[in-house]
């Protein structure tokens, strides 16, 4: 179904607020932007309308971390306000809401809709039984506690596989641990710090001034449809004379037989983070998207499609396909027939958000 020749930008509508997360309730065909003014706001996938057909409240804090469980039906939400709240299907009440003990950077829903895990500040993995809410399991003790410069890490990431059995968690210095989801045991500890850049140098604005800055971490996971690669995307190394996010995107890949890596890939021309990856449910594309490329609230972002089991006439990983975007990308969700990615993100800053619509390809 992915064909780049035929990859193109649809429908671009404004959101009401930068948005950080987005999830696909597939049967109603609705698409749920997590904003940065704490609200959520769902829209007609099908349509993509000026305006959205619910907003929902709850939060307190930007919505970071948006999963829709398909059974039972039911959008789990999280942020920055340390909390986790199901909604049922089209509804605008909360039908719980949990305390997660710390912030929420990235959620994902299990193959078979019982379990949604949280990646958090606090390098741990809370599961959570998508119905009721009911704290699962708490998985920690595997990151390294500090960055390399002495600050506190936290967890940017995390992915079912496709059988549910593993699940993996990325963190700020390009840790990656694939755990077992039942018993939390420690599968692979994977070492992915091409995706940590740290620079220190003389600040120009004086004398005996100095800067020191740390970029990246692993800000997103995907595995293959069989199970046998994990995928970690993020930022590759930064210019040393900037503060801004000025690496370009890259994508590190694993082998899960071995635990070792298999081969990277830089997403040329394509400055900022990685923040979004996930397998296209028909073939071997993986699809992501990101962006940054400049200090402060601007920049610009990238939609890649890339067929990781393409091989060129060296013997290398084929490039991807890449497509710019107008705004930091922050999350996508495939539409439900597979044929469209459903970008969100934000234009110009944190009150300017937007949602793209891309053809994939054809039949």
């Amino acid at each position: 179904m992915i064909d780049p020749a035929r990859c193109k930008l649809g429908k671009r509508v404004a959101g009401p607020a930068g948005f950080w997360a987005a999830a696909l309730d597939p049967e109603a065909q609705r698409l749920y932007c997590g904003a940065t003014d704490f609200s959520i706001y769902a829209y007609d996938a099908r349509t993509l309308p000026e305006q959205p057909s619910l907003t929902l409240k709850g939060h307190r804090s930007y919505v970071t971390a948006l999963a829709f469980a398909r059974q039972p039906k039911l959008l789990v939400s999280a942020g920055f306000d340390r909390q986790v709240i199901g909604w049922r299907a089209g509804e605008a009440t909360p039908a719980w809401t949990a305390a997660a003990g710390a912030l929420v950077n990235q959620a994902a829903v299990s193959p078979d809709g019982a379990w949604v895990a949280t990646a958090q500040d606090d390098l741990t993995v809370r599961i959570w039984e998508a119905a009721t809410g009911k704290a699962v399991r708490r998985l920690e003790g595997e990151h390294a506690p500090r960055t390399r410069i002495g600050r506190n890490s936290t967890l940017h990431s995390a992915a079912f596989s496709p059988d549910g059995r593993w699940i993996a968690s990325g963190d700020r210095i390009g840790g990656v641990c694939v755990r077992e989801t039942e018993s939390g045991k420690l599968v692979h500890k994977l070492d992915a710090n091409a995706l940590y850049s740290q620079a220190y140098f003389d600040n120009p604005l004086g004398p005996n001034i100095s800067s020191e800055y740390e970029w990246g971490g692993v800000r997103s996971l995907a595995f293959s449809p069989d199970g046998k690669l994990l995928f970690a995307g993020g930022m590759g190394p930064a210019d040393q004379n900037s503060a801004g996010l000025d690496g370009l995107m890259k994508i590190e890949t694993f082998s899960l037989e071995t635990g070792k890596p298999v081969f990277g890939v830089l997403l040329e021309k394509s400055k900022g983070v990685l923040y979004s990856m996930a397998v296209h449910p028909v073939g071997r594309w993986l699809v992501a998207a990101g962006g940054g490329g400049g200090a402060g609230a601007g920049g610009s972002g990238t939609l890649s499609l890339w067929d990781y089991a393409a091989r060129g006439a060296d013997g290398k990983p084929a490039p991807p396909a890449l497509f710019p975007s107008a705004m930091v990308v922050r999350d996508f969700a495939f539409s439900a027939d597979g044929a469209q990615a459903l970008l969100v993100g934000m234009e110009k800053g944190l009150t300017a958000g937007r949602v793209e619509a891309w053809t994939l390809g054809g039949p």
